[in-house]
Parts: C-alpha cells; structure tokens; sequence
C-alpha cells in the first residue's frame, strides 16, 4: 500500500520536550511534498497554538482541539460547538476543584479569567498552549461559540478526572497530558478528526501513517492501522502500535519518516 498522507501529534511527539521543533521538519516536509504525500498535524492544541510553533504558515492540515476542529487549505473542513448551558456547567463544577484553572476555546481565542485570579504554576504551564487569550472577569458571560474547555492543574489533573467523569454522557472528559484534561462533545475524538479529513481526501485509513504519545491518541491508532508511539508514549497506546520508535527528543518521529518513504535530506 502506498502511503499518501502522515499525521503526527506534536507534544510529546513530534516536538521536544522544551516544545521545539526538530531542525529538520521543514526539509523533510519539502522532500515528502515533492512525493506527493500530505502532512497533517493531530493535537489538543488550538490552531493558534500548533501555528505559533512553526516559523510561517505551512501547506498542511490541521485535526485541532482533539479533532473538535478540523481545516484543511485554510478552510473549516469541521467543527462542534459546545451548547452554552453545558459550558455553564462545567464552569459551575469546576469551581470547588482545588487549584484546578479552566479555558473556554473557540476556533481563534482562549478564554481565561484574570492573571491574578490563576494559579502561578497553571498560568506559567498555559503559556505553552494558550494564545489569542482573552481574559475575563467572568467566564460565564462568554459569548462565543466554545469548541473545547481545558483544566489544568501543574500537581496532576488525573486526581479530578472520576469527579469529572460525572459530566460524562453529556460531554467527553479526556486527559491529554498530565496537567491538562479536555472536555468536549460527546462523539468527538482526534480518530473523528482524522476520519473527516479521511472523507475530504477520499483516501482510506490503510494509506495513512500516523504518530502519537499519549492516550488521546488511542482512537487515532484503532483507525489507523500504520501507527508509531514514541518510546516515551503511555503503556495503552504502546500496545495499540504497530512499532514502538524512539523518544521525541530522539527526533525518531523524523527518523521514522525519512526511513518509510525513503527521504534524502540533509
């Protein structure tokens, strides 16, 4: 089967840990444009986040959000809004989580509360991931049309997922990293965003390759039969993999790559 389409998560994955980018990326993502494959980025980053991470504005697609928004060629090939009541609720239920911080995303802005009203660790550890942030003295009044909620707390966010999981049945609750969880409609996934981008190329799963790290990942690897967790990567996605590569700090993602389709870069 030949392989038309690559889709990698970026933290833990593609991106070192200090959140940089392989020096390489851009030749090999000129080396694979010249075969004719495409490359798509999957994370639970907003979009604005995955593009502040490279140094001008690439011919790729993007699965954003944990595949609750989904562009390709500059246009929203897809998108599910949270209804306002629920967005209420959650903020209601999070409000007596200790030291937990909460952001509303929309498709171009972070909604947060003040500065001052932040924890330091959690405001610092958002700063990776939250651009176009709006701040605001109530969450609760926000207007705009929300795609995903973050909580984030720098101690450990598992400790909160069973409460959370009480919203469960209305909402999908997901830890993507081990201070963040994700809550987002149900029926959502990166595997979802992956199949819209599937059914807009009109390619099959068997055609693509895919990486990731960490378990909201895990639909992604049950679509995708071609699938490389980094030696780093959560125990439950390693044994969904059809390999286990190198760490991302190995750049073995790169490596991977180059390898598969036979790359000559410098």
């Amino acid at each position: 089967m030949e392989y038309k389409l690559i889709i990698s998560d970026m933290d833990g994955t593609l991106l070192h840990d200090d959140k940089t980018l392989p020096l390489r990326f851009y030749s090999m993502l000129q080396a694979l444009k010249e075969k004719g494959v495409c490359f798509a980025i999957a994370s639970g980053r907003s979009l604005s986040a995955i593009k502040n991470v490279f140094d001008t504005d690439l011919d790729i697609d993007y699965i954003c959000e944990n595949g609750n928004y989904v562009v390709s060629n500059h246009q929203t090939l897809y998108q599910s809004i949270i209804h306002p009541d629920l967005v209420k609720k959650v903020i209601d239920f999070t409000d007596g989580l200790e030291d937990v911080d909460i952001f509303l995303c929309s498709k171009d802005k972070t909604y947060s509360r003040k500065e001052k009203d932040i924890h330091p660790d959690n405001l610092a550890e958002s700063m990776h991931y939250i651009h176009n942030k709006i701040e605001v003295d109530d969450l609760r009044l926000v207007k705009d049309d929300i795609i995903k909620i973050c909580l984030c707390n720098t101690n450990g966010i598992a400790k909160h997922y069973e409460s959370l999981s009480l919203l469960k049945g209305e909402l999908e609750v997901v830890i993507s990293a081990f201070q963040w969880i994700d809550v987002f409609n149900v029926g959502n996934s990166k595997g979802h965003g992956v199949k819209r981008l599937l059914k807009h190329y009109q390619m099959k799963p068997e055609e693509v390759v895919c990486f990731g790290d960490y378990s909201n990942d895990i639909e992604m690897f049950e679509l995708i039969p071609q699938s490389y967790a980094t030696k780093n990567a959560v125990e439950e996605l390693k044994v969904l993999a059809t390999q286990v590569i190198g760490s991302n700090n190995e750049e073995a993602v790169i490596d991977k790559i180059i390898e598969l389709f036979e790359l000559k870069i410098g």
